[in-house]
Parts: C-alpha cells; sequence; structure tokens
C-alpha cells in the first residue's frame, strides 16, 4: 500500500522545469524572420528580420545580415534603419557597424519580394554574423511562408506522397467545393473539382471533434494512366473560420489505397502500401468574404516531414581540379509540401565554381563560403519514402536526389571540412558534415590485392601446379599524370610457395614481370601507368602459388606497391591484404539443393566444420552430427541500365549443410533435422505504373531448416544421400515457401551399410 501512495505520489508531482544551459561567455547574435504567413501570387510581400544579442557581453565590430526569400520570388527593394542594404534577384544583405548590447536589438531589416511561382509551402531564410560570436546555432533563422494563388470563391489543395507523389493547389477551374457548418463548426466537406490536371471528388463528414471519414477519389494522368485512386479517409480536419469565409486543412498518415494497381503485385500485398495525404479546401460561397485577406489557406502536414542528408564527393579529390559536391537527401518520413533546400558551408581551402544540373543556388555574404542551394525537383514534386521498396526490403538501383555543387580545393593535405544543413518549409533542419583532405595534381597510385576468394574460384586447394591457386593483382593510378616505373611486393604466407605469374598487356612495355626469392615476390614494369578509369582499366597480373599440406586452415599474403615519383607515398592505398581459406588434400564434400531449384550447392569441399558418424561394429551407419561449411559465389548481376550498366554487387558469402540425425532403433527411419544456409540469388519485382525502375532484392544469406524422416541410402562411392522436407516463408519471392532439401555427404568415413536387414 505504501509502495502504491508513493507511486502515485510522484506521478502527481509537478514536473520539474528544465534547466536552460549555461551561455558561452561573449558576444551572441541571433536572427529571426517573418513566419507563418500567406503571400499571395502576383503580389508584394513584405519580411522582417530582427537581430538581437543574447550573449553575455555587447557585440562590437561588423553585423552582417542576409535575407534569401523563397524560390520564385524576387527582392524588389530592402531597408533598415542604421542597415547599409544592397541585393541581388534572390537575396537581400544589409550591414552595420555599432554596438549592440546584451539584451537589445537593431532596427527590423524589410525586404520587399514579388512573388510568383507554384503554390507550396516555403523558408523564408535568414542568417547573421559578427566578430568573435560564440554561438553559431542561433546565427540562422527560417520561417514558413504558405504560397497560393489570389483569392477565389473556392480552392482546393490535394497533396498525396507515396509510391505516387501528387501536389497540385490552387483555384477550381471548375466544379466546386461546399463546406457546412453547424453549431459545433465544420460539419462536412463536398467536392468535385477539377485542379490542373487532377480531378477530384470528395464527401468527407465529421464524426466528432476534428476526425472526419469519407471517400476522396484522385484522377490524374500521372497516377498510374488516369486510373482512379480511390481512399478512405480517417483524419483530422480543422477549420478556420465560419460563413461566409470557411476552411478546413488537415492531413492523414498511413493512408492505404486498397484498388492501387501496382503492376505484378497482388492487391493484398499492395493493402500493406502507404501513403500521406493532405487536403486544404477553402469555400467562399455564396458571397466573397467582407474582408481584404481571407483567412489563412495553407498546407495540412505542416511538420509531417523527415530527411536524412548524407555528404559525397569522389574517391580522390585533386587540388586545382573541380569536383561535385553533392548532399544525398534520403527521405525518412512523411512528404515535403515546397521546395528542399541546404545551407552548404564550405572552409577556407574550398572554393565555390557553381552548380550541377537541378540545383540552383544563392551566395548568402553575410556567411562567407555558404551557398543557399534548392532542389529544383522538389518544387513541383513532393520527397517521400518509398513504401513498395520497404515491403519487400528492396533497393532501387537509382540515386537519391542529391544537391550538387561544384567546387575547387586550394590546398593539399589538409583536411577540410564541409557542412551541411537540409530544411524545409515543413521539416526541422538536418544537418551533416563530411571532412576530406585534397592530393597534388600527379600521379597517384594504389594495390588491389584479392586471393581466391574474390574469385569463381573462391578457396585454395592444396597441392602443386593448381590454376585455382593465385593471387590476383591490380595497380591502378587515380592522379592526374602518368606514373614511373611501378613495383610490386607481395609477401607469401608460410606454406605457400611462388610458382609463376600470368600478366595482362599486349607489348612488352605494357606487361608485369614477376620474379621471387624466398616468400618475397617482386613484380616491376617498364613504364608508368597512366590515369586509370571506366574506359581504361588498371593493369592486371596474377601471381600463381603452390599450397603445401598443413598450410591452412586460412593463409594471409600482404603486398605494397611504391612509384618514385607518387604524391602520396604514404597512402593506405599503397598497401594491401589478402586473407584465403585452405581446402586440404582429401577434404570431406558435401551437396544439396532445393526441389524448387532455388539454390544448388554441388561438389562443395569443408572449409570448415565436419561431420562425425555414428557406425556399429559392422559398419552400420546409425547416425550423423556435424556442419560442414564452404563458400559460395553469386557473380554481379545486371540490375537496371540507368545510365550505363548498374550491377548487384557479386556476393562471396558461407554455406553450410548441418545433418543432425539418429536411426531410430531396429528401423531403416532417421529422425532429426538438416539445415542448409546459401545465398539467394537477386529478384526482380516487375515495374510499377507509371514506368519506375523495377526494384531488386540483391543477393541474401537464406536459412532454411526440415526436419528429416527418411532413410539415408549408401552411394557406390561411399557417399550417404537422402531428403528432407520443411517449409521457410523467407523464401516465397524464390517460388514458394515449401521446400525438399537433398543432401549428400561423403565418402562417410567406416560406413558400409545402412540397411539394417542387409548389413552383416
Amino acid at each position: 500500500m505504501l509502495a502504491g501512495t508513493l507511486a502515485l505520489a510522484a506521478a502527481c508531482a509537478p514536473t520539474p522545469e528544465p534547466v536552460p544551459p549555461t551561455p558561452v561567455p561573449g558576444p551572441d547574435l541571433t536572427v529571426a524572420v517573418t513566419g507563418n504567413e500567406r503571400a499571395i501570387i502576383g503580389t508584394q510581400q513584405t519580411y522582417l528580420a530582427k537581430v538581437s544579442s543574447v550573449g553575455t557581453v555587447d557585440t562590437t565590430g561588423a553585423i552582417a545580415v542576409t535575407v534569401v526569400v523563397p524560390p520564385g520570388q524576387t527582392v524588389a527593394s530592402v531597408s533598415g534603419t542604421g542597415w547599409t542594404c544592397s541585393n541581388t534577384a534572390a537575396q537581400a544583405t544589409c550591414t552595420v557597424t555599432t554596438t549592440v548590447a546584451v539584451g537589445q536589438s537593431l532596427p527590423d531589416v524589410s525586404v520587399v519580394a514579388n512573388v510568383a511561382g507554384d503554390p507550396y509551402l516555403a523558408n523564408l531564410y535568414a542568417a547573421v554574423s559578427s566578430p568573435g560570436d560564440v554561438n553559431s546555432a542561433n546565427d540562422t533563422s527560417h520561417g514558413p511562408i504558405t504560397v497560393s494563388p489570389a483569392f477565389g470563391q473556392d480552392q482546393l489543395f490535394i497533396q498525396l506522397a507515396g509510391v505516387y507523389r501528387l501536389r497540385v493547389g490552387g483555384n477550381i477551374t471548375s466544379g466546386d467545393v461546399s463546406i457546412t457548418s453547424d453549431l459545433l463548426g465544420p460539419q462536412r466537406l463536398v467536392a468535385n473539382a477539377q485542379i490542373g490536371t487532377a480531378q477530384v471528388s470528395m464527401d468527407l463528414q465529421r464524426q466528432f471533434a476534428t476526425l472526419f471519414t469519407g471517400p476522396v477519389t484522385i484522377t490524374d494522368p500521372s497516377l498510374q494512366g488516369g486510373t482512379p485512386l480511390t481512399v478512405s479517409w480517417r483524419g483530422n480536419l480543422n477549420g478556420f473560420g465560419n460563413t461566409p469565409t470557411r476552411n478546413l486543412t488537415g492531413s492523414q498518415q498511413n493512408l492505404v489505397i486498397p484498388d492501387l494497381d501496382v503492376s505484378g503485385i497482388t492487391s493484398a500485398l499492395s493493402g500493406g502500401i502507404t501513403f500521406s495525404m493532405g487536403i486544404t479546401a477553402g469555400d467562399y460561397q455564396p458571397t466573397p468574404p467582407p474582408i481584404v485577406t481571407p483567412p489563412p489557406l495553407t498546407y495540412a502536414n505542416v511538420t509531417g516531414a523527415a530527411l536524412s542528408p548524407h555528404l559525397t564527393l569522389p574517391d580522390r579529390v585533386v587540388e586545382g581540379a573541380a569536383f561535385t559536391l553533392g548532399v544525398e537527401i534520403t527521405p525518412v518520413a512523411g512528404a515535403t509540401i515546397g521546395p528542399v533546400a541546404a545551407d552548404i558551408d564550405l572552409p577556407s581551402g574550398l572554393s565555390f565554381a557553381g552548380t550541377v544540373a537541378g540545383t540552383t543556388c544563392t551566395d548568402v555574404p553575410a556567411v562567407p563560403g555558404r551557398q543557399r542551394c534548392v532542389l529544383d525537383s522538389s518544387l513541383t514534386t513532393p520527397l517521400s519514402p518509398n513504401p513498395l521498396a520497404s515491403i519487400v526490403t528492396a533497393v532501387l538501383p537509382v540515386s537519391l536526389p542529391t544537391i550538387g555543387i561544384r567546387v575547387v580545393p586550394n590546398v593539399s593535405f589538409t583536411p577540410l571540412t564541409v557542412a551541411a544543413t537540409v530544411d524545409a518549409g515543413n521539416m526541422l533542419p538536418t544537418p551533416t558534415t563530411t571532412t576530406f583532405d585534397a592530393r597534388p595534381p600527379g600521379p597517384d597510385v594504389g594495390l588491389t590485392l584479392t586471393g581466391a576468394e574474390q574469385t569463381s574460384n573462391l578457396f585454395f586447394s592444396e597441392g602443386t601446379g593448381l590454376s585455382a591457386n593465385q593471387y590476383n593483382l591490380a595497380v591502378d593510378n587515380v592522379g592526374t599524370a602518368t606514373s614511373a616505373s611501378p613495383t610490386v611486393t607481395l609477401n607469401l604466407p608460410t606454406g605457400v610457395s611462388y610458382r609463376g605469374f600470368t600478366t595482362s598487356g599486349l607489348t612488352a612495355a605494357t606487361r608485369f614481370t614477376c620474379s621471387a626469392a624466398a616468400q618475397v615476390v617482386t613484380c616491376t614494369r617498364p613504364n608508368g601507368i597512366g590515369v586509370t578509369g571506366l574506359l581504361t582499366p588498371a593493369p592486371t597480373f596474377a601471381v600463381q602459388v603452390d599450397v603445401a599440406p598443413g598450410a591452412g586452415p586460412k593463409v594471409t599474403a600482404t603486398g605494397s606497391v611504391s612509384n618514385p615519383t607518387d604524391v602520396d607515398p604514404s597512402s593506405p592505398a599503397k598497401s594491401a591484404s589478402a586473407t584465403t581459406r585452405v581446402a586440404a588434400a582429401g577434404a570431406q564434400r558435401f551437396r544439396f539443393s532445393l526441389t524448387n531449384g532455388a539454390f544448388t550447392g554441388t561438389d562443395q569441399p569443408v572449409l570448415e566444420g565436419g561431420y562425425a558418424f555414428t557406425t556399429a561394429p559392422n559398419g552400420r551407419l546409425d547416425g550423423i552430427q556435424g556442419c560442414g561449411t564452404s563458400m559460395n559465389f553469386v557473380p554481379a548481376v545486371l540490375a537496371v541500365p540507368v545510365v550505363g550498366p548498374t550491377l548487384v554487387p557479386a556476393l562471396y558469402v558461407d554455406n553450410t549443410l548441418c545433418v543432425h540425425i539418429t536411426r531410430v532403433l531396429g528401423t531403416n527411419q532417421f529422425v532429426g533435422t538438416v539445415r542448409t544456409d546459401f545465398t539467394a540469388p537477386p529478384i526482380f519485382l516487375p515495374p510499377p505504373v507509371p514506368a519506375l525502375l523495377p526494384p531488386v532484392i540483391p543477393p541474401r544469406t537464406v536459412s532454411v531448416g526440415a526436419a528429416s524422416i527418411g532413410s539415408p541410402t549408401l552411394q557406390l562411392d561411399g557417399s550417404i544421400a537422402d531428403t528432407a522436407t520443411g517449409a521457410d516463408p523467407e523464401l516465397v519471392l524464390n517460388g514458394g515457401a515449401t521446400y525438399q532439401i537433398n543432401w549428400q555427404i561423403g565418402p562417410a568415413p567406416g560406413v558400409t551399410c545402412v540397411d539394417v536387414s542387409t548389413c552383416p
């Protein structure tokens, strides 16, 4: 009883107020901009930016603030008492040299913009800087602005995001919207309207509070060829006013579209495909409102999107050479409603050189090195996760939406940190960083070394003169100039001896030549190596070896490459290693397959593990216990030709056959379990409509287990074979969930018979 009383008292106790963090001593400016306003297309809109001192000491020195207007808008004028201002079409920058006392604010910066473009939700953006500012976290501000058409009698905004993405909005070109109310507020929304290319019909009725239910049908040529999508809406709708001016706005996440026809996906599976939808409607019937500005007509799902950014750059960056720096964007949740932008901060030593197609950038003079960049496609197309891919755990072999700029490094061997923050009108800003350093122009060679486990041979076998026993090497040049003659040194492990070499190249000048002294193999090439790439691959050669008994079960070789003119001689790419498994001479072998043909493992040597056979004194097999592990190779497969071939990567993994069976006393029946682990091949799903690229489930490891009640047989070669049946739902995409495993181990030492009636 006392414990319950204490728990109740604890539950009822007031939550303590959070303790604000102790400010860092020093000057600190913050900026705030106009937000949550409506900008009417075809008019001028005034935006305000306020700079305030929130530090522990007064600020001194020059202060600069830049305001970037939403895409599609242009700056008409900028002013502010005491400020010196200038502007371009997309931004306005003002400066002032004054002291701002702690707790005080400067006069507002006023930016007048011409509003144009498409309806959407966008961020007004501002950034401030001052000498010695100790807190950069509050130096930027985002103000969501709803851009909408001029006031009309009926307006309707629809946003659909999922496998199909649709955003239309504005004045209705034909049809109408009707909103009825009662004493409790909005009661019903009925629409039969044409907006752009979309025909929308709906009849939503209030259930209680702000919950509305009813059908919504959207017909648009961009949605599955014009076949209607019907949605059973069950979500919020909030009212903003009564007659004669009425508005409703709301959103629904995880919306299921049961009649969605995605090619190759059954209706049962499509029942799990979820969407998000936003509806905003304005009905100004029967008479226009007597006020100049109607109540807010906004997009729904104002805080519903989440994006994950990632900075991308080439493997090698060269001083003085321009390269593309990308902000790759992964939609995580919800759907964006308007422009997706990124603040990209370039450090000293990295210069902005321009944008790539699909990106528009604006310089932010208040913050040296900063570019405010927009993903152009996001102006009209929402960004949202692909729910079809999430259902089948597939990956699409296409690039993610990316904001890209061209930059030039001006230093080498110096760490350069780039920071980027992605934002949209209905998401919180999300930061990401990356650090890299450039290399001077000139040759830069690297070594790739693989043992048999990176080829279809997979492993070494004990013996001499075996073609599968070789190390494969390649020397590339990722620099900007041809290298001098390179030297490769390969250190062989104990038990592995040099046998010879093979090399690529049509002429002696392009071939590697190798020689050995004890365990050290030295390979040279008479001339240098040009810059390598897709059309000029790295020269390759192979070192052939013999493997002595007892060398394994694993051996590791190390190698290095040197080039007298190399610009980065200490690079990690100058060395490599390869660890390879060894199949002992006479190693036990096994095979298995599935009846539906999903996988077959033939003549697999046991590289790890093994089998123990229980035999009677007369040689009768009474049990098998153990697991044998080998290797499996799934070659690279052409997935989808996007821009040139796109490959699902080759996969090299273990495969295993486990047999744990024992004889039922006095019978020929065995009970127990059999399991096989293997690599399933890639699976291709037919493309949905409209023609998106087909999703691919890449090679993956699968485990299939089965109960075995069978009668193993003794083959003429001394091996033991049997079948086992079972089910595995993971393999439904490989042709079915029920399987028969055909397995064989052999030969079994000491086993001379299986049948109790024929054993001696």
